[in-house]
């Protein structure tokens, strides 16, 4: 078993970035999946950067637990075509940061290595540093989603305010 840890800083309130999370996630589903292309850029000495582009479907569910300080939800992604790829299941959460005025989205997970011996070697090799990457990918989307979502909404807000006082 192979664990992951990220963090990523998010410009969003804690108390309002679950709403843009599961918008985000309804903005990508289909049924009650998301399907997003994953993407991984893998440096290999003497080569050009490549960047590997897969089809992942992720299913994300709210943890129901009642009063929860930290809203977090079930997450679990694979592969869409199948294949020798391994199926990463954790948690992604959205604590707190030490303002209101942002937290941050938390990944943590564990994924088995496909292919025995071989997948082992080849996630001590490349492989963990695929699913990190991939898995940053996922935090950094969701993050600007996040972000942008929230300035339209502190935007409008504004706009409104000012409207009443002119």
């Amino acid at each position: 078993m192979t664990a992951l840890h990220l963090r990523r800083p998010v410009a969003c309130p804690a108390a309002q970035a679950p709403c843009y999370l599961e918008r985000f996630f309804a903005e990508h589903a289909e049924g009650d999946v998301a399907v997003l292309a994953l993407r991984a850029p893998i440096g290999m000495p003497g080569f050009p950067e490549v960047t590997l582009a897969r089809d992942c479907i992720v299913k994300i569910a709210r943890h129901d637990r009642r009063a929860a300080m930290i809203a977090a939800y079930d997450v679990q992604w694979e592969s869409a075509g199948g294949g020798p790829f391994p199926r990463l299941r954790g948690t992604l959460s959205l604590p707190n940061d030490e303002d209101y005025d942002s937290c941050f989205l938390a990944l943590d997970g564990t994924y088995e290595p496909p292919l025995g011996a071989a997948g082992a070697a080849f996630d001590a090799v490349v492989g963990h540093a695929v699913a990190q990457t991939t898995a940053n990918d996922l935090l950094e989307r969701i993050a600007e989603y996040l972000e942008h979502s929230y300035h339209i909404t502190e935007a409008a807000k504004a706009e409104k305010r000012a409207a009443r006082t002119s």
